[in-house]
């Protein structure tokens, strides 16, 4: 969200007690119509077991909204200037919400390459660098992604569903003047609201994509249910051992002893009576 973060040139003036989190400030980003931006493209985790990704191949450049100027003691507190965070710039008088996406402070990545290919940058080596950053991110997460998968479906093998879960992240990036991508964050999950033409575009465009690769069949839910239910029932009617089947059998006799020792002695009172 971009809540609470500021900038300092010297570490000596944070409180040692306080917690929090302390990046480097990237200094030397690049600038596009003289205001700093950043890039949210979006990622589909198609399936952890087998592992299956697709890269979104737009997404948003995210303007500040005052020009930029590197940090100084006079402008550290310019969050419009340093962050590039739309909950932080939707504020300021600056921003400038337009249907047009190739202008506003909410553009599409389309402009990007196209504004590349007028300063003759080759927008193909920076988007292979980002593809190569995603690869990594999810490479690193995988063992914990199928560790949780299959705590969530034990006894489940890949081979029982295609797919039974995906998610779409929203992954920030940063580039340098060198044309260098840095991670920023991942959001696992993004904000699908809407308050331009450009948003609704894509955004819409990246659930619709998604859900065409996830190609959904009734047949599979029912398949699914079908083999949820095959696996329960084996639990239930699983073979006991020889130690269980003699422990319960001593319980039930114990049981049934007491119960016809009850008996007895109801009898024999019902006839005293008499």
């Amino acid at each position: 969200m971009g809540n609470g973060i500021y900038l300092l040139q010297n570490l000596e003036k944070i409180n040692m007690y306080d917690h929090v989190v302390v990046q480097d400030y990237l200094d030397r980003p690049l600038i596009v119509d003289g205001m700093k931006f950043d890039l949210r493209i979006y990622v589909l985790v198609l399936s952890c077991d087998p592992l299956k990704v697709f890269l979104y191949d737009d997404g948003l450049m995210r303007f500040s909204t005052s020009e930029y100027s590197p940090p100084t003691e006079k402008n550290l507190d310019n969050m419009y200037m340093h962050l590039t965070n739309y909950s932080i710039n939707k504020s300021s008088e600056h921003y400038h919400n337009c249907d047009d996406e190739n202008r506003g402070s909410k553009r599409s990545i389309k402009y990007l390459k196209m504004w590349m290919a007028s300063h003759n940058y080759n927008f193909a080596t920076l988007w292979n660098s980002i593809i190569d950053i995603v690869n990594k991110t999810i490479i690193i997460a995988e063992p914990y992604l199928l560790h949780t998968y299959r705590m969530a479906r034990p006894g489940t093998t890949s081979a029982a569903s295609s797919s039974v879960c995906f998610e779409v992240l929203g992954m920030d990036i940063f580039i340098d003047r060198k044309l260098r991508p840095w991670l920023l964050e991942v959001n696992r999950s993004p904000s699908f609201g809407c308050d331009s033409k450009v948003d609704a575009d894509i955004k819409f465009d990246v659930i619709k994509t998604a859900f065409t690769l996830l190609n959904l069949k009734p047949s599979e839910k029912w398949r699914a249910m079908n083999a949820q239910k095959q696996l329960s029932r084996a639990r239930l009617l699983k073979p006991r051992n020889n130690l269980e089947r003699k422990t319960q059998f001593s319980v039930r006799k114990t049981f049934l002893r007491g119960q016809l020792n009850e008996l007895r002695r109801v009898s024999e009172q019902n006839k005293i009576r008499r």
